[in-house]
């Protein structure tokens, strides 16, 4: 797998990010084909980011329920949420958070 240089960029500005004490995290938007890419890439290339994934492929059915209602302790200390087109209408309370930055891939 080859890493495309436009995630790397992605990837180096939430590093840069989490150094600011106090930000919101970010949402990523990718399809559900790409997810297992980026979670390779944030493995390899960024382990220190702490991430969460809003889609049944990598997070069981209790954790996203509990996810949904309360956002907030759910995603305390995440810097990078990532999830799907699809699960954006099906997770209707990720268009209530407000994010550091929205990313669509």
């Amino acid at each position: 797998m080859r890493c495309r240089p436009e995630s790397l960029l992605l990837l180096a500005l939430l590093v840069a990010l989490k150094k600011k004490r106090g930000t919101k995290p970010s949402l990523l938007v990718v399809p559900a084909s790409l997810l297992a890419n980026w979670k390779s890439e944030m493995q390899r290339f960024t382990p220190s980011l702490s991430a969460k994934f809003v889609h049944p492929s990598e997070t069981p059915k209790d954790e996203l329920a509990r996810m949904a209602d309360h956002p907030g302790d759910a995603l305390k200390d995440t810097d990078i949420v990532l999830t799907t087109y699809a699960m954006l209408l099906r997770q209707p309370w990720l268009q209530d958070v407000t994010w550091q930055l929205v990313v669509l891939d």
